[in-house]
Order: structure tokens, then C-alpha cells, then sequence
């Protein structure tokens, strides 16, 4: 292995700054054994750190003993080595940067051996070329997550400057949240959906929450903001049928029958045009794994420069590992809400609604309704609902509506809802006037979204 892939006298630096200076443990992050190269240096660390975490001193005495009561004491090197080391002439105060360097070797070796498990892997003649891939991307990804930057505990001076810093930016209107497009939805999110939010759409079949969020991630492209559609259930041409409709408000049936009118025709080409410009991608891929839907959001992230918003519909078509469907979409709800702060941005995910609600004689949806695992609840920062009241009732006096229930609302107001209305031939939906009218219509201009307003 060649020089540049390990440092002896960082690791040696790093040991004896420990061993003469107790503080220095606090300047060395999270470095691990598993981080040096030399088994010495891996084990007499190890019993340093065992010692601090046990409130004991870990100076060459008590460290020496320590690797002695666990038969380790030799393959260490010894007091005499161990003793070389603390008189090595490091100074303890450079620490952190020698920890930085260990860090960064060990990383270097990670990726080779990455490397060539992904050559091992490519070379099989029993792997698929997509298999491959997903093993190679896989293999990568894991590095890069395990190589975030760490953070440091903030004290309240700090942290209430940087805060009030905030605020102001808030009050100026130079810090908002991302925008739904849907001008009431966003005044109960306080402002739109916030970067890390595991944003929950739940409704029972055919109540629109695939609507919904395709509407709010054209609404966010055409906006300017990278959005990527996962959908697990319809195809990209179902989808396009779905964006065309919403967008031009051109009857879906006419769309997928391809029975156009002249004035179809025009509506359509305009929306194309716009949506020519949007930054939205779209996937179709069945059944994702966590990792694939991390995978697929770094790569447009890399296509795109950035990505703000992802939408995954929906949650229990995913794939999971656990012993039983409560555990996997336990860890699927956590892995996205996990996702979503790593990467700095909204998640949406759509997630059916139990059947027993059907049986009650109000069948607005409730938090106790979501499916499969309370953690789902746990892990959303905020948990809608979509009702349509005609779907049950066809003479209802709501038809032409939607109601958008706030079931959970992390950093506002839980509860109520948002009245939309419904546009049932475009799978369009849009800001209400204000009353139950199956025609309603916008009586004034907000700022245009795509697929929000009139």
C-alpha cells in the first residue's frame, strides 16, 4: 500500500497528545480505531478511549496496563513503545488536525477498497449490467454518508444570534419556505415546506393525493426549484397525461384517448412549452429500496446542480428489510426523513389511509388511520390528508371540492383543513374563493404557479 494512503506520524501524533494531554479527546471528534492504519496504533487507542469513557486517567502507566489486562499489551508494543510515542515531541494543541489527516487517510483506503469490490463485482458474469450498477452506486453512496462533516454542540449565545438572524430574514421576506403552489396550504405550513421536512399526503384511493403532489412539484419546477416524481404505481405516460391535463386543463379522458379539439390542441402546446422549461424529473421505477431513491436524488442533483424537493408515491409500494411490514416501513418512514436532512430539502410521500375508516359515518381521515406503523406519524413533520367528500357522496353539496386535512403540523397549527377545489376532468386542483361551489374560481391574482392558479 503506498505512503499516501496512511500517515505513521499522524497516528503517532494523535496518540501522544492523548497520552500527555487529557483534553485532547475532546479535539478529536469522531475518530475511531477502525481510522489507523497500524494494529498498535488501533489498539492502544482503543484502550484510551475505553479509559476516558470510563473516567479513568490514560496516561503510558495506566494505558500500558490496561492493554495488559486484556492480553494485548505486546501486540501493542509494549511500555517501551507506547513510551516512544509520548515523548515523540507532538504538540497536544495540533491534535484535531492530526485526527483531520487520519481521518482522511482512512477514507482514501475506504474508496480503494470500494474500488475494487465494485471491480470484483462489475467482472461477475452472473450480474445483470443493472445490478452492477446498483452495487457500484451503492457501494460509493455509503462512503459518502459516512463522510458528512460533523457538528459540535451550539451554545445558546451562538445559537440565539444566528436565530434572531433568522427571524429577521423571515420578516423581511428573504427567507420563506418552499411553496406548495397553493396559496392557503402554504399559511398553514407557516410559509411553505422547510429543507429536512418529512411531509406526509395520506388519503384513501382515488381521493387525488397523487394529484396533489405531481400539482405541487410542477408548481415548485415551474417556480424554478429541481423536483424529482418518484412513482412506484403509474407509468411516465400516465404521469404526462396527468401534468398535460393539470396543466392546459384539458380533459384527462380526451388526453389518453388522444380525442383532441382544435382548442385542446392549443392548451396542450402552450403547457408543453412551459413545462419544456421546468427543471422536473420524473421516475417510474417499482418498488425502491431506500438506497435507489437516495441514489436516483443524487444523480439529479449532479444532472440539475441542485435538488429541492423529492416526492415518492408511495410509501408502502417501497421495499424494505425487517421482520415484518410494521418494521420495514418503520425503517423506510425514518431512511426518508433521514434523506431529507442530509440532502437539505422537502420530502414528500404519498401513504394510503386503513380501510376501516370506510366503515365510520364520517370518513374524514384521522392520524390514527395511516397505515402499516405509528412511526410513519412519528418521523412526519407534517401529516395531510386529502378527502373528497362526492366520492362518497355523489350528491353532495361539496362537490367540485377538496378538503386538505392538517393532521400534524410540527412548527404550526395542527388541525382543520385547507378547502380546495376540484377540477375531477383535469386532476387539477386550486386555491378556493372561499365558498362550496363546484365551479369555483380564483376572484383574485396571487403570484402565478403552473399548476395552482388560474
Amino acid at each position: 500500500m503506498t505512503q499516501d494512503l496512511f500517515s505513521i506520524e499522524a497516528e503517532q501524533a494523535v496518540l501522544a497528545s492523548l497520552l500527555v494531554d487529557p483534553d485532547a479527546v475532546d479535539r478529536i471528534g469522531s475518530l475511531a480505531a477502525t481510522d489507523f492504519y497500524q494494529e498498535p496504533h488501533r489498539l492502544i487507542f482503543s484502550a484510551i478511549l475505553a479509559q476516558a469513557a470510563a473516567s479513568k486517567a490514560f496516561d503510558v502507566v495506566t494505558v500500558h496496563d490496561a492493554l495488559a489486562a486484556r492480553n494485548e499489551a505486546d501486540r501493542a508494543g509494549g511500555m517501551a513503545y507506547i513510551g516512544d510515542i509520548a515523548n515523540g515531541g507532538f504538540w497536544a494543541g495540533n491534535a484535531a488536525r492530526y485526527a483531520e489527516t487520519i481521518r482522511d487517510k482512512s477514507m482514501q483506503r475506504r474508496i480503494r477498497a470500494a474500488a475494487a469490490q465494485v471491480h470484483d463485482e462489475v467482472t461477475r458474469h452472473d450480474r445483470t449490467t443493472a445490478e452492477k450498477l446498483d452495487f457500484a452506486q451503492a457501494a460509493f453512496a455509503q462512503l459518502s454518508d459516512s463522510n458528512g462533516a460533523e457538528t459540535a454542540p451550539q451554545g445558546m449565545h451562538d445559537a440565539l444570534f444566528r436565530h434572531l438572524a433568522l427571524i429577521e430574514r423571515r420578516a423581511e421576506g428573504r427567507e420563506t419556505g418552499l411553496s406548495t403552489g397553493f396559496a392557503d396550504i402554504d399559511r398553514r405550513l407557516s410559509g411553505g415546506m422547510r429543507a429536512g421536512q418529512l411531509i406526509l399526503i395520506a388519503a384513501r384511493p382515488a381521493m387525488g393525493k397523487t394529484a396533489l403532489a405531481l400539482q405541487i412539484a410542477a408548481n415548485c419546477a415551474h417556480a424554478g426549484t429541481a423536483s424529482l416524481f418518484c412513482s412506484q404505481e403509474m407509468q411516465e405516460a400516465d404521469l404526462m397525461d396527468r401534468l398535460l391535463a393539470i396543466g392546459g386543463r384539458v380533459p384527462l379522458d380526451r388526453l389518453v384517448t388522444g380525442q383532441l379539439t382544435e382548442d385542446d390542441w392549443a392548451r396542450v402546446t402552450m403547457v408543453t412549452g412551459e413545462l419544456h422549461k421546468a427543471p422536473l424529473f420524473l421516475d417510474e421505477q417499482p418498488a425502491l429500496t431506500l438506497q435507489a431513491v437516495r441514489n436516483k436524488a443524487r444523480q439529479v442533483r449532479r444532472k440539475a446542480g441542485s435538488l429541492g424537493l423529492l416526492v415518492v408515491d408511495y410509501l408502502q409500494l417501497m421495499a424494505g428489510e425487517g421482520i415484518n411490514r410494521n418494521s420495514e416501513i418503520e425503517q423506510i418512514s425514518r431512511g426518508l426523513k433521514e434523506l431529507a436532512k442530509e440532502m437539505k430539502m422537502p420530502i414528500i410521500a404519498l401513504s394510503q389511509l386503513n380501510r376501516s375508516l370506510e366503515a365510520r359515518p364520517n370518513k374524514r381521515p384521522m392520524l390514527s388511520d395511516l397505515r402499516d406503523s405509528g412511526a410513519i406519524e412519528q418521523d412526519a413533520d407534517i401529516v395531510m390528508s386529502v378527502y373528497r367528500d362526492e366520492a362518497y357522496n355523489p350528491d353532495s353539496p361539496h362537490r367540485g371540492s377538496a378538503e386538505i386535512g392538517m393532521l400534524k403540523v410540527r412548527q404550526g397549527q395542527s388541525g382543520g383543513f385547507v378547502p380546495l377545489a376540484f377540477r375531477g376532468e383535469f386532476t387539477r386542483f386550486q386555491d378556493f374563493a372561499g365558498t362550496w361551489a363546484a365551479t369555483a374560481e380564483k376572484p383574485e391574482k396571487r403570484r402565478r404557479s403552473m399548476m395552482g392558479d388560474d
